[in-house]
């Protein structure tokens, strides 16, 4: 069972409905939408944005949207859909 499936019970609707929000709020549109193309799907997509990262310093691409800087979170997925692995 992946954390997809955990969240969609319903004790967990509410934080699956936070995740939900804060992730479509915290990334520009051009991000939102790299990200749904490279993974191929928004819970995909999702589960990236609050995964820890290596190639961002071990932090979420979450963490660096809180700050602003969707920029780099935006180069590091055009260096994974390119092939080139930070």
């Amino acid at each position: 069972m992946d954390i997809d499936d955990i969240l969609k019970r319903e004790e967990f609707k509410s934080l699956d409905e936070y995740l939900d929000k804060e992730f479509i709020s915290n990334t520009k549109e051009v991000l939102y939408d790299k990200m749904i193309d490279l993974f191929g799907s928004h819970e995909k997509a999702r589960n990236y944005f609050y995964s820890k990262i290596w190639a961002l310093g071990n932090k979420r691409p979450y963490d660096y949207c809180l700050k602003g800087k969707q920029e780099e979170v935006y180069n590091e997925l055009i260096a994974i859909e390119y092939g080139h692995l930070s």
